[in-house]
């Protein structure tokens, strides 16, 4: 069992999948949780807030769209922070493989001329 806190103070018990929690906690209240919908948006595979906001079955209305500024350009920097790891890990795979090969293979000549 998870207690969440809404910005009202209200202590709520709440049980199951995070988004039936969520709406659990929405229909408690009447006030949306944004910071667990950020972190499933920033998280999850979605296209744009809007597109999120379908599918979670949450009205695309002024009031979430004011609320929810930011999270796209917050998500495409995440994003971008994971490729760039993504890719000096590669990097440093490719130079540590290239700097064994430069060496292990003049010995093994070496050792086979010899």
């Amino acid at each position: 069992m998870k207690r969440y806190y809404n910005e009202h103070s209200y202590k709520l018990e709440v049980r199951g999948a995070l988004f039936s929690c969520i709406f659990e906690v929405v229909r408690r209240c009447g006030k949306v949780q944004l910071g667990y919908f950020k972190k499933e948006f920033i998280l999850g595979d979605y296209e744009s807030v809007r597109d999120f906001a379908a599918q979670k079955g949450i009205k695309y209305n002024w009031y979430f769209a004011e609320k929810t500024k930011g999270w796209a350009e917050e998500k495409r920097a995440r994003q971008e922070q994971k490729q760039s790891k993504i890719i000096e890990k590669t990097i440093e795979k490719i130079a540590k493989r290239s700097l064994i090969e430069m060496w292990l293979i003049p010995m093994q000549r070496r050792s086979y001329y010899q």
